[in-house]
């Protein structure tokens, strides 16, 4: 599955639903046999370093986003936190919350 490669790995079994070409019917067969791993953790996207290019290379950032986080850390130098990233007003909640256990803020 491509996805997986630029999503940096599945954290939810249900994410599966959104893999180009999988029918719901077909999902709801397998969906009991999958499973992640306990304490899986996926490949992260250092937010105050990543350029516009890779943000835009996962999944779940689009171009407002990308672009939203970045002119933020320009004027603000940094964030720090999902709080700080929940502050930008161009970002909605639930694209924050989607994308946020791809998110390192380390800086």
């Amino acid at each position: 599955v491509s996805q997986s490669r630029y999503l940096g790995g599945y954290i939810s079994v249900d994410q599966l639903k959104e893999v180009y070409g999988l029918a719901d019917s077909n999902f709801l067969k397998l969906r009991s046999r999958l499973k992640i791993e306990n304490g899986y953790i996926p490949i992260k996207i250092q937010i105050n370093k990543a350029t516009y290019q890779e943000f835009r290379r996962h999944p779940y950032i689009g171009h407002l986003f990308a672009k939203s986080v970045l002119a933020y850390i320009n004027m603000h130098g940094s964030i720090n936190g999902i709080e700080e990233l929940l502050k930008i007003g161009s970002l909605l909640e639930s694209e924050v919350m989607k994308a946020a256990p791809y998110i390192d803020f380390g800086i």
